[in-house]
């Protein structure tokens, strides 16, 4: 693939992940679990039928038949992390959300630092240092001003810390396996996980079956979610690293465009100042 074609694929998969928490505030009457299983659920039909017509469905079959645990605790993971992004996004603003879901990189530094002994450059440092410090300059502002969003804050970045969890469990499997294959498994067991985590919470997935609630969720696991992700993987192999970093931040910029234009949802001066600290963070990571 060239990389100008990449560059294109790449862009439009970051705006299409910032059409995930617009999806998600047009629910409002349906649970965070429920649509967190709807996303992973419909995702994998969308990319089995991929799969189905690329005749590669055998390769699936036979990835559940090698099943080792890192392909269960990889599900686990992926299930809690659209279960908080999910959460996060009905409890704060969408901009808090996105930003602080997407400090993934750096909680995957840290949890490699830790357990892998990875030693961080002085560069990596610098962007923990500067991703705490735009995290803690949002947080302070929600709780002196008692807005009540800190919990979606906290959700959001539990969120990333799954998905942190998530990479670093899955980064060799990443390395043997095709991308869409893994992809596949992973949404079905994520959905599994939902799945799971709903029974003792709320009694399992209620989704009312009305039209538009209907629709609202197939454009939820369609767009950001099957298409997003496939053009994503698709771009990044033939991308350089910041460029990579720059479609990550796509997603909250084209979904805090998006929130204020539908939402009138306007961002306060510290949120702001935060989260562009955060993305700088992010960038300097790649």
């Amino acid at each position: 693939m060239r990389r100008s074609v990449a560059l294109v694929i790449g862009i439009m998969a970051g705006i299409f992940f910032g059409f995930a928490s617009i999806f998600i505030r047009l629910l409002p009457n349906v649970d965070s679990n429920s649509i967190a299983f709807a996303r992973l659920f419909i995702g994998f039909w969308i990319l089995l039928l991929i799969l189905h017509f690329r005749r590669e469905i055998k390769l699936f079959f036979q990835l559940i038949k090698n099943y080792s645990w890192k392909h269960i605790v990889m599900g686990i993971f992926l299930g809690l992390h659209f279960i908080f992004f999910v959460a996060s996004v009905k409890h704060t603003t969408i901009l808090h959300a996105t930003i602080f879901v997407n400090t993934t990189p750096i909680q995957a530094l840290i949890i490699s630092t830790i357990i892998y002994g990875l030693k961080p450059s002085k560069r990596e440092l610098f962007a923990i240092l500067l991703g705490f410090a735009g995290i803690l300059i949002i947080a302070l502002t929600e709780i002196t001003t008692l807005t009540g969003s800190i919990i979606g804050d906290l959700e959001a970045i539990l969120a990333a810390t799954f998905e942190a969890i998530y990479l670093n469990i899955g980064a060799d499997l990443r390395k043997k396996i095709d991308a869409k294959i893994l992809m596949v498994s992973n949404f079905m067991l994520g959905c599994m996980m939902v799945f799971l985590y709903s029974l003792p919470v709320q009694g399992g997935i209620h989704i009312p079956l009305e039209f538009n609630t209907l629709l609202v969720l197939l454009a939820l696991g369609l767009i950001p979610t099957a298409i997003g992700h496939t053009l994503y993987i698709a771009s990044v192999k033939a991308l350089k690293p910041y460029e990579t970093a720059t479609i990550v931040l796509l997603e909250p910029v084209s979904a805090t465009i998006l929130a204020v234009v539908l939402f009138s949802e306007i961002p306060a001066i510290n949120s702001i100042i935060g989260s562009v600290l955060i993305a700088v963070a992010i960038l300097l990571l790649f």
